[in-house]
């Protein structure tokens, strides 16, 4: 649009311009209006400086921050990750999914004789169980993929 604003040697844009331009590109009166207002905003140096006395720039006020997006891809993943151990825990028995959930997805897990006194069992078949349990989940696809120690 400017390089046609430029050729037709329109400055500031009229109506009579508008139209010129409109039909220049073959497009609405409407469509060139909402270009022009657009095209109407200056464009700002991230390094000018806010104000005469002021050495502050503009870029002193950009956020180092996370964007947003990355913060909402990182709580969706979080989710996601959560849905698929729920998931995959409905695959396991009563006694797996218990080990997993007590012994090694608890933030302070369970020993293996608390959980062999829980059940009644020995130290070493809550271990057994809990291998076997652990090579279950490492073959469900949506879980295998997020730890490799799992």
């Amino acid at each position: 649009m400017k390089q046609v604003k430029n050729a037709l040697g329109i400055d500031e844009t009229s109506e009579e311009d508008i139209s010129a331009i409109a039909g220049e590109l073959d497009v609405n009166d409407d469509v060139v209006r909402e270009m022009d207002q657009r095209l109407a905003g200056r464009d700002l140096s991230l390094n000018a400086t806010l104000g005469n006395d002021d050495e502050a720039t503009y870029i002193d006020f950009v956020s180092e921050d996370p964007v947003q997006e990355s913060i909402l891809i990182d709580e969706e993943e979080r989710h996601n990750l959560k849905d698929d151990i729920r998931q995959a825990l409905k695959s396991l028995n009563e006694k797996e999914s218990y080990i997993i959930t007590h012994r090694v997805m608890a933030e302070k897990g369970m020993t293996l004789q608390e959980i062999a006194d829980e059940f009644g069992i020995s130290r070493e078949r809550v271990r057994q169980i809990e291998v076997g349990a652990l090579k279950k989940l490492r073959n469900i696809p949506q879980i295998s993929h997020y730890r490799e120690d799992v």
